[in-house]
């Protein structure tokens, strides 16, 4: 870029919620299927907050910072890769510690940031909005796609200085210009969104690939995999790192199963994903659905069902050193961000 801009990067308990108070697209609680933010779920190897960093990172913006409202901070992602490495901070207030942020970009001289919620995944042209926002001069230029406003901005850092952040986040923008995104835009407030997001990348619609190498047409595999010989892949499929899927088990066209997840013999997952760490048992169809642990939602009937029977769906209590160690090296992380 021409200038020397920042990206803000803000993950919430709910969109908008901390940037706008009558957002339009507020992200409700996501019918209780998972307690976090849907934007910090493994999807294809890793999660959208995850590639939504690594995405501004290479658009050539000088700085990005990652501000984790504390109320979510517990479900904070491993980022998997080592050039995603933001500048973490956890923050009672986003509004107050957004306005903090901007201030500190002005003194180190970025003249222009992006405020991002990461509640949502978008593929978004970084370099072609600052330009539009820089050609306009104004305070602050808000992105919208086909559907409505979005929570992504466009920020004149001295201006937000001037004006003040909330006041410039609130304000009626019906009358001035508006950023449109036409590429991808997923806005991530329900778990069938994730389905889409899933097949969506299947299908190319968007840039998002799965992580692992395509060991045939169409199948991506991660490292660390134990897949009986008797087991049937029909492509599209993904099938994530330390999962262990047993023999007679069926996993068809555009279904995911993410990290360290366990599928017993006899099974059948047919497009639906298998979110990570989860175990489903054995004789099983699982169709049309989301498995998080001991939950499922039917996408058909748009419900969610919370089993009580450990021997049909639940955590992989397998797996569970393996996450309370990398859980433990991110609170040491966030420990020391705070601290800072």
């Amino acid at each position: 870029m021409a200038v020397a801009s920042g990206a803000i990067v803000v993950i919430g308990s709910e969109s908008g919620e901390y940037l706008e108070s009558d957002s339009n697209f507020a992200t409700p609680a996501p019918l209780s299927l998972t307690e976090g933010p849907l934007a910090c779920l493994e999807v294809l190897g890793r999660s959208p907050l995850e590639r939504t960093i690594e995405r501004i990172g290479k658009s050539g913006i000088d700085r990005i910072c990652l501000l984790v409202e504390d109320k979510v901070a517990d479900f904070l992602p491993i980022f998997r890769r080592e050039d995603v490495n933001p500048e973490l901070q956890i923050v009672d207030d986003c509004l107050f510690a957004l306005s903090q942020k901007l201030e500190d970009f002005c003194a180190q001289g970025l003249s222009h940031a992006f405020v991002v919620s990461a509640n949502a995944f978008l593929e978004c042209d970084y370099e072609d909005f600052l330009q539009f926002h820089r050609e306009r001069r104004q305070a602050i230029t808000r992105a919208s796609d086909v559907d409505g406003p979005l929570d992504l901005w466009a920020v004149d850092c001295n201006k937000a200085q001037e004006f003040g952040i909330s006041s410039l986040l609130t304000r009626d923008t019906s009358t001035q210009a508006c950023y449109s995104v036409r590429d991808y835009v997923n806005r991530l407030s329900h778990p069938a969104d994730i389905r889409r997001l899933v097949v969506d990348a299947f299908h190319r619609r968007c840039q998002l690939r799965p992580d692992g190498h395509e060991f045939r047409p169409g199948v991506w595999m991660e490292d660390d995999t134990d897949i009986h010989r008797r087991t049937r892949i029909v492509a599209p499929a993904y099938i994530g790192r330390g999962t262990k899927i047993c023999e007679d088990t069926l996993v068809t066209r555009y279904s995911s199963i993410e990290s360290w997840s366990h599928v017993d013999y006899g099974t059948v997952i047919e497009n639906s994903s298998v979110l990570s760490n989860s175990y489903v048992g054995i004789w099983l169809d699982v169709s049309h659905a989301v498995v998080c642990g001991s939950k499922l939602m039917n996408l058909t009937r748009n419900v969610v069902l919370e089993l009580s029977d450990p021997s049909i769906i639940r955590k992989n209590t397998t797996a569970s050193r393996i996450i309370r160690r990398d859980k433990a090296l991110v609170s040491r992380l966030m420990a020391f961000a705070s601290s800072d």
